[in-house]
């Protein structure tokens, strides 16, 4: 399961850094696996934090919590959404 974190930015890039950098190791500690930050074009945020949770065999949105309530909504954070990518298991 992924999940993809959305948000907009007010703060500087190192700001932006250290913030993920904190999550990385939020969810280093919880056994998930922090794909990046990106800056999606085609979408009206502007960046995304991935993570995945590909080492459970049945995995809970729950288990995406802990990070995050770990580092917090950081003050430069204007909003955010999340949303979750489940697999089919198709292939």
């Amino acid at each position: 399961m992924i999940q993809l974190f959305y948000f907009d930015w007010k703060g500087t890039k190192e700001e932006l850094r250290d913030y993920c950098t904190k999550y990385k190791e939020a969810c280093d500690k919880y056994n998930l696996v922090f794909k990046g930050c990106y800056a999606p074009p085609q979408e009206k945020w502007h960046y995304v934090i991935v993570v995945e949770a590909c080492h459970l065999s049945k995995v809970s949105y729950d288990v995406f919590n802990p990070p995050f309530f770990e580092v917090g909504k950081s003050k430069e954070m204007t909003h955010g959404m999340i949303r979750y990518l489940v697999p089919t298991e198709v292939l």
